[in-house]
């Protein structure tokens, strides 16, 4: 039985590193080649619809979590993930891809929120905060490998002289989505994969909000509305830290697809910042596993960015080379990313967990937080197209440090509700 259980977690956690590895490898690989693809104009309004769609899915799938448990979730949203990926490769407009994008971000949204979920319904801290961060870590070497991986397709396609370059930069990543849903199936259902009284609202909070005229969009922002200010500053600090890196990546593509750069080149500046988030998520999920190491950890995480962005400005005012001030924004972006990603679902899950809330909730109140930022970003580099990148490193340096200071104020003594017995419980189930 506890060898069953110990393959069985072994699963979840290959399952979410994998899936996290396929989904950051399809979205951030297609930066590189959407100047190619569309007008520079565009490129922000497809990443944009991407992650809007990704924002409007998370709140049915995280309740749907909590309803149903998270593997029938993973099933649909891998079929639309399959969906997704061939109508964007087989069809070159505008539209076309705009829906592509929208299906990849709504169905990556889903995908990523329910591994989360089957972690941290499986594993308690401290095992549940070094398993986020090893997902997060090994799956986002995605982001580092994703860009240069189909802007080289893209380049040897084009080179060789075939017709759609587009299809097979963008056709080969369905390779990731069968393993991912082979992986899928050797997952075993459990107890914390169905419907269980931990995962959902407690009943009279759960009365209490049916009672109410706005009870759908209270139950939706259940840990917003249930835990206050905390959990909104928390989310305006994710929505800062994604929504630079966001803004980075977009304005970087443009400015050096306006420069001539080919696919190839503009996915290898992802490799520093890819490697970067992965080491950073992996080395924080680890520190992290105290309540006040994630205070410390997200305390910290927006002033570094602020003071590093607002230097990487002015190194960039100086008209050194202008990949210079790229590499290091991007790496800077993607360091606190990483650091702060399962930190913060981490600090959320101890927020719903004190409010009686489940944790399909409290990873769709993060990752609410997370899309949001990455929605903005491609807007804020949509907006400032015509101005030096020098200029957009300056507006993230102050924005980040506005942030800090909020976060300084109400970001601390968050209290943690994982008991001892159940840690000790689980620490005799780790997977290796």
């Amino acid at each position: 039985m506890a060898a069953d259980v110990q393959r069985g977690n072994e699963a979840v956690v290959a399952l979410s590193r994998l899936a996290i590895f396929a989904c950051c490898y399809i979205e951030n690989g297609y930066v590189p080649i959407a100047p190619f693809l569309v007008s520079r104009a565009e490129v922000g309004i497809l990443l944009s619809a991407q992650y809007f769609a990704s924002l409007l899915v998370l709140v049915p799938t995280g309740l749907a979590i909590d309803s149903c448990g998270p593997l029938p979730i993973l099933h649909r949203m891998l079929l639309v993930s399959v969906a997704g990926v061939v109508l964007g490769a087989i069809f070159p407009s505008f539209w076309c891809q705009l829906l592509s994008r929208a299906m990849l971000g709504g169905a990556f949204s889903g995908f990523f929120n329910a591994c989360m979920a089957l972690i941290m319904e499986r594993f308690n801290e401290p095992l549940r905060s070094r398993y986020l961060g090893s997902a997060l870590g090994l799956g986002t070497i995605g982001n580092m490998v994703g860009p240069p991986a189909i802007g080289a397709v893209y380049d040897l396609a084009a080179s060789a002289g075939l017709e759609q370059p587009r299809f097979w930069a963008l056709a080969h990543p369905l390779i990731l989505l069968a393993l991912a849903w082979r992986m899928l199936k050797a997952v075993p259902m459990c107890k914390g994969s169905e419907p269980t009284e931990p995962l959902l609202q407690d009943a009279h909070i759960e009365a209490k909000l049916v009672a109410q005229p706005s009870a759908l969009f209270a139950r939706a922002l259940g840990v917003y509305v249930s835990v206050g200010l905390r959990a909104w500053i928390l989310a305006l600090e994710l929505a800062c830290l994604f929504g630079s890196a966001s803004a980075a990546i977009t304005a970087s593509a443009i400015e050096m697809h306006r420069r001539e750069f080919s696919p190839t080149a503009i996915g290898l500046t992802a490799v520093p910042a890819g490697l970067m988030q992965s080491l950073f998520s992996q080395w924080s999920g680890r520190f992290a596993s105290s309540a006040k190491n994630r205070e410390a950890v997200l305390l910290a995480c927006p002033v570094v960015l602020g003071v590093m962005a607002i230097c990487i400005a002015a190194i960039g005012s100086l008209h050194f080379s202008m990949l210079v001030p790229i590499v290091l924004i991007l790496m800077t972006c993607s360091a606190v990313e990483g650091a702060a990603d399962p930190t913060s679902m981490s600090m959320m899950a101890d927020l719903a967990r004190g409010a009686s809330l489940g944790y399909g909730q409290a990873v769709t109140a993060s990752e609410m937080a997370v899309s949001s930022g990455l929605a903005m970003g491609p807007c804020l580099a949509h907006l400032m197209r015509h101005r030096e990148f020098s200029s957009l490193c300056l507006v993230i340096g102050l924005l980040a440090l506005l942030v800090s200071v909020a976060c300084a104020r109400f970001l601390r003594n968050i209290p943690h509700n994982d008991s001892e017995a159940d840690e000790a419980v689980q620490a005799n189930e780790t997977p290796h």
